[in-house]
């Protein structure tokens, strides 16, 4: 199964989530406000069907872990929420077992409040906020599994639950696939100039846009579309994207 093939089974998505049960805390050290914790595991089989294999993060922790020399790092958020940043990671790291971190949170009320909540159990979960590399992929037709080699990573979060993002209508696959592919690919021409935080935000609401269009989406091109699909077909991306740039950097003035 080539690029394209997995593309079109996987359906488009920006800004994809993972958890699961074994992606816990593994300690916290209440006096340092850290917080040891697993992002993602390696060599299971998750609900997506992903199998994600070791090494697949080494890219993303060269470019932008902690030790990299960059203002666009890894983010430590809350419930994927680039407006609630918990803190930075200390350290970013893959074992065996999985995508490791070490997170420090912020002595801030929210931070605090945060806190609190870890020490009740409340929230004792992780998860990551990340885009497939396509290339990097490969189907097993006969486990109905894909084999993941790297993935573009962009947060880990605390959650509630190490599920998929709280906004479940984002994982639903549906049908234009093809012009979902070149509305993202057209997106990101535009996207690079962007301040960080405000290029995962724009994935995230696009992503969410077509998942509601794909939502009503029909087995058939011929059959009648609805409203909410024929109004995603006419959305010029690129002009959008332009005119959030424009707006944001009015802001910095």
């Amino acid at each position: 199964m080539d690029k394209n093939e997995i593309q079109a089974k996987k359906g488009i998505r920006a800004i994809r989530f993972k958890g699961g049960e074994a992606l816990t805390m593994k300690e916290v050290d209440l006096s340092k406000r850290e917080v040891h914790m697993v992002l993602n595991a390696f060599g299971n089989r998750d609900d997506d069907g992903d199998v994600v294999h070791k090494g697949a993060f080494a890219k993303s922790l060269a470019e932008r872990g902690v030790n990299a020399n960059t203002p666009r790092k890894i983010a430590y958020l809350k419930y994927h929420d680039m407006q609630q940043p918990l803190g930075v990671f200390k350290e970013l790291f893959e074992t065996d077992r999985g995508l490791e971190a070490v997170g420090v949170i912020d002595r801030t009320q929210f931070g605090d409040d945060t806190l609190v909540q870890i020490q009740s159990g409340t929230l004792n979960q992780h998860s990551i906020g990340f885009e497939y590399v396509w290339d990097k992929m490969e189907y097993d037709e006969e486990e109905d599994t894909f084999h993941i080699k790297e993935l573009n990573l962009w947060e880990g979060s605390l959650v509630k639950l190490g599920v998929n993002e709280n906004t479940p209508i984002v994982e639903v696959r549906g049908k234009f696939t093809d012009a979902a592919a070149e509305i993202f690919d057209d997106l990101e021409k535009h996207l690079k100039s962007i301040e960080y935080k405000s290029q995962f935000d724009i994935r995230k609401i696009f992503s969410r846009l077509l998942a509601l269009a794909e939502y009503g989406a029909k087995p058939s091109k011929d059959t009648l579309r609805t409203e909410k699909q024929a109004a995603v077909d006419v959305i010029d991306f690129g002009k959008i994207a332009e005119v959030i740039k424009f707006n944001h950097k009015i802001e910095q003035k």
